[in-house]
């Protein structure tokens, strides 16, 4: 699993390469909660390149959007593929996590 950061509309962007599974959850959840600097708690998960995902990977998806939202920030999704984006619906997830499919939907932060 690779990772690279960005910024997009002053959101943190961790861009993920590679597979989210059982293996990496605790690599993954450490970049995810590491990102946010200073009062910027606001975070988006870019999974364009993401091949795989397992049961352990969508609950850790979960586990940072609720230590996000604890800290007073927010955790999004952006670029799903839509065979991720099918597990990603089982699970329900989509109902309290945002995602987004392009830039324009990604809302500017107050």
């Amino acid at each position: 699993m690779e990772f690279r950061t960005s910024k997009i509309k002053n959101y943190a962007v961790l861009e993920i390469h590679g597979e989210i599974d059982y293996f990496n959850i605790d690599e993954f959840k450490k970049e995810v909660l590491a990102l946010p600097e200073g009062d910027d708690m606001h975070v988006i998960i870019d999974l364009a390149n993401i091949t795989f995902i397992d049961s352990s990977g969508i609950g850790t998806l979960v586990i940072c959007h609720r230590a996000m939202k604890k800290k007073g920030g927010s955790l999004a999704l952006f670029q799903v593929p839509s065979d991720i984006m099918v597990l990603i619906k089982m699970s329900t997830i989509d109902q309290f996590i945002p995602i987004y499919t392009n830039e324009d939907e990604i809302p500017d932060k107050n």
